[in-house]
């Protein structure tokens, strides 16, 4: 079951952030993992989300993201992130498909 790190991100130094997220681009391919939302157009549908960036990468596993998290390598690039942005990050697991039907089929949503 993959794994999504969603990254909310506000800015505060916008030359520091873009050096620490071209440094943290490459970790993550590195590590096995693969951004689903970067850059391109957001909606806003409610709330005000003001100058919040939204980043979302996509791990093969939980544990794949927590090596990655916990890596020295990400924590020499974490420290660029200081000053440059306030974040909230979190990690949680994909539906599988299987799941899904399951959950279709429970509420009588496939038929």
């Amino acid at each position: 079951m993959s794994v999504l790190m969603i990254i909310e991100a506000d800015i505060e130094n916008i030359d520091r952030f873009i050096a620490y997220t071209e440094a943290v681009f490459k970790l993550v391919v590195h590590f096995g993992g693969r951004y689903r939302v970067l850059k391109g157009t957001k909606t806003t549908l409610e709330g005000d989300w003001g100058q919040t960036k939204i980043a979302i990468s996509e791990w093969p596993s939980m544990e794949a993201a927590q090596t990655f998290w916990n890596s020295p390598e990400y924590a020499a690039v974490r420290k660029m992130r200081a000053g440059a942005a306030q974040v909230r990050i979190m990690l949680a697991e994909t539906v599988s498909d299987d799941q899904w039907m399951q959950m279709l089929q429970a509420d009588n949503v496939a038929e």
